[in-house]
């Protein structure tokens, strides 16, 4: 998976974001490294799997690296969020 380029975002921006993640989701996983060079530094991934429809992050954008995985049960979530199946 590549990496994730971060440099348009201010360093201690980009801590913010994960560390509000991170305590959001304690059990993320990293995946990847991040790197830096002069030109620009990039951020490892971090991963919440498992989550609930009512567990995730949805109510803002990460910007940054950070996914989750939310398995949906169709019928029950599908309906609650308005899909018609």
């Amino acid at each position: 998976m590549p990496l994730r380029d971060c440099s348009h975002l201010s360093p201690v921006a980009v801590q913010a974001k994960y560390a509000a993640f991170r305590q959001r989701f304690p059990a993320a996983e990293e995946r990847g490294v991040g790197l830096c060079s002069s030109q620009r530094c990039t951020s490892p991934w971090l991963f919440a799997a498992g989550l609930s429809p009512d567990e995730a992050q949805t109510d803002r954008e990460n910007w940054c690296g950070c996914l989750q995985e939310v398995a949906l049960d169709a019928p029950t979530d599908g309906a609650r969020l308005g899909w018609k199946g």
